[in-house]
């Protein structure tokens, strides 16, 4: 996806904060907008999954989408 940086888990256990810090440093070193984690659940479909993100890049989502 053009303009993010998409960090994909599929772990036993979560670790949401390392994965979000991780993918901010992606983000920040590919020099793109938006980063997230989609961290995938355990014994579900994919599409039964979570995204991830920080508040701070959510509300720059939301602001320039509007």
């Amino acid at each position: 996806m053009p303009g993010w940086v998409l960090e994909c888990k599929a772990h036993r256990q979560f670790d949401l904060a390392g994965w979000v810090d991780e993918a901010e440093t992606e983000r920040v070193n590919a020099r793109q907008p938006f980063a997230a984690v989609i961290a995938k659940r355990r014994n579900k479909a994919t599409g039964d999954g979570y995204v991830v993100m920080t508040l701070e890049a959510f509300a720059r989502l939301i602001r320039d989408d509007s």
